[in-house]
């Protein structure tokens, strides 16, 4: 895993196209809220799309440290080789969503203090519940990516010389469709906000990354 070989998005025009894609998305949506009749903000929903990432912003950190440190080993099975390949392992699956919890803590604790477009309840129950959630959601959601891949006769790691255009963006935005599509049927976050939820988690994905590779928990930055 450490060694594969995946394409990132280098450009920083690339980048700023994301989050740009979803302002205007709000934009042109208007997000009225008819209940209380206000407008609300685009920096309240960027606000809210933040919290409901960083369960998995530091979860996901967390099981990349012992992914680099090559902990655990002896979960290091696949889930099933010819389905997703060698790489997506057990290890992920069984760390990683109760690793999202201790993310979940601070995102909960956040939540009550900012003017956020959803409300996540102080209680045990609410952190762990919310941390699994999005935990499972991001490992779940990258599973069909590799499907596919396998199907095609992609080695893991590699790219698909057909439909590469597809496969690079599903490659960096498929958990983050899990993040919002659970944002949205679990936690009822208004649906504009999932939609932003997934433009922005490259970017975040992205800024995440530069950092591991700077506490050199990641080989590379990108």
């Amino acid at each position: 895993l450490r060694n594969a070989l995946f394409f990132k998005f280098t450009r920083f025009s690339h980048l700023i196209m994301i989050p740009s894609a979803g302002i205007i998305v709000f934009g042109l949506l208007g997000l009225h809220d008819g209940r209380s009749g206000m407008v609300l903000t685009v920096l309240q929903a960027i606000a809210t799309v933040l919290v409901l990432l960083l369960p998995c912003v530091i979860g996901m950190s967390l099981h990349m440290l012992i992914v680099a440190r090559d902990w655990l080993p002896g979960l290091k099975i696949p889930i099933h080789t010819w389905l997703f390949g060698a790489n997506k392992t057990w290890r992920g699956f069984i760390i990683g969503p109760p690793l999202c919890i201790l993310g979940a803590i601070p995102a909960v604790l956040l939540a009550q203090g900012l003017p956020l477009l959803h409300v996540l309840t102080l209680s045990p129950g609410v952190i762990v519940g919310f941390g699994l959630l999005m935990g499972l959601a991001y490992m779940l959601f990258e599973l069909p990516n590799s499907f596919l891949k396998r199907r095609l006769g992609v080695p893991p790691g590699g790219q698909s010389p057909r439909f590469a255009l597809f496969f690079i963006a599903l490659d960096q935005i498929d958990s983050g469709i899990g993040q919002a599509v659970a944002a949205a049927l679990f936690l009822n976050v208004p649906w504009p906000v999932a939609i932003l939820t997934a433009l922005m988690f490259p970017f975040v994905a992205l800024a995440v990354k530069r950092g591991l590779f700077a506490l050199r928990w990641k080989q590379s930055a990108v």
